[in-house]
């Protein structure tokens, strides 16, 4: 169950204050408090940083104000209020729920939210730039036009959530499970040369309600993509040379005429994947699942494929740099 803005006010521990119980606030310094009634009070010298100002009063010139709100009215702060303005203060809170809050047009930059549950969030144009947001579930999410530039998404769950326009520019998707994300026109990705990012990715076939059964990426050559679900994505003639995808799942992907060379593909899932025409040479295929993968016309030469599970997979006259005995572990199906 997602947290009231009751409950999120009181786990962060901010102080209501009504200025009209105080004697004398001149020159006084505020910080992360929810204020109220100051209408008759004399706020000279004053500094209010990061505050929520309830009512009149607040707007008197000798007083400083730094990042504050601003309302009318005595109505609480939303949960979009709390969160840009004590983000700082998130981290306190275990795996924070704020699953479909309406985050839209937050400023969480540099906030923690180390495995908040934000699935089926509205993000849409949030700053969520170096935000920490590892192992976070943000399934469904909507994330469109979002900036999440630097942000760290490692082992984040990403799954169906809407990435359209955002931008990824070094965010680090390692170990983050992007099955059916919905990424269209990324910003960034002709300046950006990153290690570990998902640089771009855009939906092939449309499904009710946004949803995609397989996702087109694009991915940056040498990304370090470790760990990924990349389950049925289509990488065809992608340029993933020198990529790290070891243990990431790539079965039913469609890599046909990939460049894989020297790609780190240990222990990787390759079963039932496209890899015709594909370039494996000198990739590391130690300990990858195989069975039923197609390579036909695939260059195999130099890779390292010790220990790798090939029963069923498929090849042709054009297939090079499999040994004799591989071939035969290849056509038995059992």
């Amino acid at each position: 169950m997602a947290i009231s803005v009751r409950a999120l006010i009181k786990k962060l521990n901010l102080k209501t204050i009504d200025i009209s119980k105080l004697d004398d606030v001149r020159g006084l310094y505020f910080k992360n408090a929810i204020l109220t009634k100051a209408k008759k009070a004399d706020l000279s010298g004053c500094v209010f940083y990061r505050c929520y100002l309830v009512g009149a009063g607040f707007d008197q010139p000798n007083s400083i104000f730094i990042d504050c709100i601003k309302r009318e009215t005595l109505s609480a702060p939303s949960i979009k209020d709390v969160c840009e303005f004590w983000k700082t203060s998130l981290g306190s809170l275990d795996k924070l729920n704020l699953s479909g809050a309406d985050l839209s047009g937050v400023n969480l930059n540099g906030a923690y939210l180390y495995g908040a549950h934000l699935d089926g969030a509205n993000l849409q144009g949030s700053n969520l730039r170096s935000a920490r947001l590892n192992y976070a579930i943000l399934y469904s999410a909507n994330l469109e036009s979002a900036n999440l530039e630097g942000a760290n998404l490692q082992g984040a769950n990403l799954s169906y959530t809407n990435l359209q326009y955002a931008n990824l520019e070094g965010a680090n998707l390692q170990r983050a499970n992007l099955k059916g994300v919905t990424v269209v026109g990324i910003r960034g990705l002709d300046s950006a040369i990153f290690s570990k990012t998902l640089v771009s990715a855009a939906i092939e076939h449309f499904l009710p309600k946004g949803l995609a059964p397989h996702a087109v990426y694009i991915i940056k050559q040498g990304a370090d993509l470790q760990d990924a679900n990349l389950e049925g994505a289509y990488l065809r003639g992608e340029d993933l040379q020198n990529s790290d995808l070891q243990r990431a799942n790539l079965s039913y992907a469609n890599l046909q005429d990939a460049n894989l060379q020297a790609a780190n593909l240990q222990r990787t899932n390759l079963q039932h994947t496209h890899l015709e025409g594909a370039n494996l040479q000198d990739a590391n295929l130690q300990d990858a699942y195989l069975e039923f993968a197609k390579l036909q016309g695939a260059n195999l030469q130099g890779a390292n494929l010790r220990n790798a599970k090939l029963y069923g997979a498929s090849y042709d006259n054009n297939t090079t740099g499999l040994t004799e005995e591989q071939k035969f572990v290849m056509a038995f199906v059992g």
